[in-house]
Parts: C-alpha cells; structure tokens; sequence
C-alpha cells in the first residue's frame, strides 16, 4: 500500500519507519509537495501542525476524491481556523474524502513500538467513515498495536484529543516520561 504522510517529525517519521517495515511504500509530504506526494496513494496520514489543516486540506483537494485522510494531529488547545478539530476541518474542507482521527494518543516512540512484553498498547479512533476507520484500524494492527478501539463518530474527535492530553500531562508534566501508553483490559 502506498501511504503519504504528510510531516516528517518525530510522530510522522515514527508511523512512516514503522508502517515500512510492515511493507508499505511511504512517502513523505512536506510544505509544497503535498499533492504530488498524495497522488496515487491509498492513505494519507496528517502529523503536521493543526495550524497549517486549511493549506494541507487545498493542497490534497485536487485528489482528496475517495482518498482516505487519517488525521494523528492534537487541536484541542488551538482550534484550526474556526473548527472544532483539524479533523472537522478535513471534514469540511474535503467532502469526497474518507476521514477518521488516529494515532494522537500516544507519544512517538510507542508508535515507533507498541509492545510492552507480553502486552501491546491499545490506539484509539474517531470519525463518521467506515472506509477511514477500517484504514486505521488496519494500519495501527499492522504496525503492532494490541487493538484500536472505536470511540465513535465525529462528534468524538476532541474525546480522544483530550486523552490525548492525560497522557501528555502524565508523561511531560507529571514526570512520567515518554515511554508509556494505554491498554485497554476486558473481563
């Protein structure tokens, strides 16, 4: 599968270095490239600045027909341009693409490797589309996530940004560290 990912720092290199050792092709969009890089692929994953959703969003508009967009972008503190979310803002901003939120809730280095010895770290996902949705969860499965639970629709995007931001408190303001993540346990 041909996966576009559009930043390439810490969050975007880590899922792009771990979805390429599952096999995918990946390329990296940068400011300028990113529908040349968007052509032709199959998935585009956003790990940019929210800041910058609106110029992302114009850029893939010319090939955003059936793409998926999975936004792992955090908003909640900066609201893009009027929307709730950057997710809200691709909704709106690319009405023929499939869109769902993923890969926020941890740091970087958990995407990087998911596993906990015998244990894997648990993703989260939001969004109205099934065919987004079934993306993500595919890709956190691939790259070794333990599952990727659905938290629901749109209206759940600013719920996982907010577990988001536990584990941005726990890990950088409560000393923690980085080298954390969630698991969810069933009985």
């Amino acid at each position: 599968m041909i996966i576009a990912i559009v930043g390439k720092g810490n969050v975007g290199t880590a899922l792009g270095t771990s979805l390429e050792r599952c096999g995918h092709t990946i390329r990296y969009a940068e400011r300028g490239d990113v529908t040349a890089q968007a052509t032709g692929a199959d998935v585009v994953i956003v790990a940019a600045s929210p800041a910058g959703t609106t110029e992302i969003a114009q850029a893939l508009l010319p090939v955003s027909d059936g793409l998926v967009v999975i936004d792992a972008m955090n908003s909640v503190s900066m609201k893009p341009e009027g929307y709730a979310t950057s997710t809200h803002g691709f909704q709106a901003l690319l009405p023929k693409a499939h869109v769902a939120k993923c890969f926020n809730t941890v740091g970087y280095e958990v995407m990087a490797n998911p596993s906990f010895g015998d244990l894997r770290a648990t993703m989260f996902m939001a969004g109205d589309d099934a065919t987004a949705k079934a993306m993500a969860k595919r890709l956190a499965l691939d790259i070794g996530f333990g599952s990727c639970e659905d938290v629901g629709g749109s209206n759940r995007f600013e719920t996982i940004e907010h577990l988001a931001l536990v584990w941005i408190s726990l890990a950088m303001m409560q000393g923690k560290g980085r080298r954390f993540a969630w698991h969810l346990l069933e009985r």
